[in-house]
């Protein structure tokens, strides 16, 4: 037995397969919109296409016989730590920030020319749809462009808030010095490296520490944990102002309007 189309002329994926053939594996986008539509939301690619058929319904219920015309840039930062946006032609999935952002025209019932738009969405498959630094500074550029150019905003939010994260490479080797060995209830009396870890994680500028001895060999007390990645840490919330002030201005010199699709935590929740 084999799959076949009714339609000779739709090429289907499984035509002329046998029926017991194994199903394909989930590809990037297919794995990332699962786990989007798990949490409850959309994967945030998929949004360009429910703009459009959206726009297509709202044609087909006017009296004019007009097809919808949706047509979208994703915009990036010029540099990591500027405002300024850029154009960018690339695959869906490819972002390296957990935001999203799009320059549209988009022709409906009410505007058939068409109306330019900024869309900024947040990516909930990226780091839970935080906020750090970069997705800041990517949201402000959006802000200022819309701002600028007195065209509408539309924010489409499913977040976690500003990010707090964890020094990995901290995490996986530090040990741990007990008040009492056999009641750990009693609680920590420090965290400790030994030399070997505290060599390899002093160079990367993760961490201070000082030098100590345990039962007779040498240990490093762990003093302040800094981290090797930028942006894990209380920084994010100068990110949080940065959008807080932002949207804020954006509601006073333009159309601005927020679409919550899931979560929404902290600053993503303002």
């Amino acid at each position: 037995n084999i799959y076949q189309s009714f339609n000779s002329d739709d090429n289907c994926l499984y035509s002329g397969l046998p029926v017991d053939s194994p199903y394909p594996s989930l590809g990037l986008i297919q794995s990332k919109r699962l786990y989007a539509h798990s949490l409850g939301t959309s994967y945030v690619y998929d949004f360009p296409e429910l703009f459009n058929q959206a726009l297509n319904f709202e044609w087909e219920c006017s009296s004019e016989n007009q097809k919808s015309r949706f047509i979208f840039h994703e915009m990036i930062l010029k540099t990591s730590n500027s405002h300024e946006l850029v154009q960018i032609d690339r695959p869906p999935g490819e972002n390296s920030v957990g935001v999203v952002c799009w320059y549209a025209n988009i022709s409906s019932p009410f505007y058939p020319s068409g109306m330019n738009v900024i869309i900024v969405a947040n990516d909930i498959t990226f780091s839970s749809g935080s906020f750090t630094l970069m997705e800041a500074n990517l949201y402000k550029a959006a802000g200022m462009y819309a701002r600028e150019h007195k065209i509408p905003l539309i924010y489409l939010c499913c977040c976690s808030g500003a990010q707090i994260g964890l020094a990995d490479e901290v995490k996986n080797v530090y040990k741990v010095e007990w008040n009492d060995s056999n009641d750990y209830s009693k609680g920590v009396k420090y965290l400790y490296l030994e030399q070997e870890d505290y060599d390899r994680l002093i160079s990367t500028n993760s961490l201070q520490a000082d030098k100590i001895e345990i039962n007779g060999r040498i240990v490093y007390k762990i003093t302040d944990i800094f981290g090797k990645l930028d942006g894990i840490g209380v920084e994010n919330l100068c990110g949080s102002g940065l959008i807080a002030g932002e949207m804020s201005q954006c509601y006073k010199d333009t159309f601005t309007i927020s679409l919550v699709t899931g979560r929404a935590v902290g600053i993503g929740a303002y």
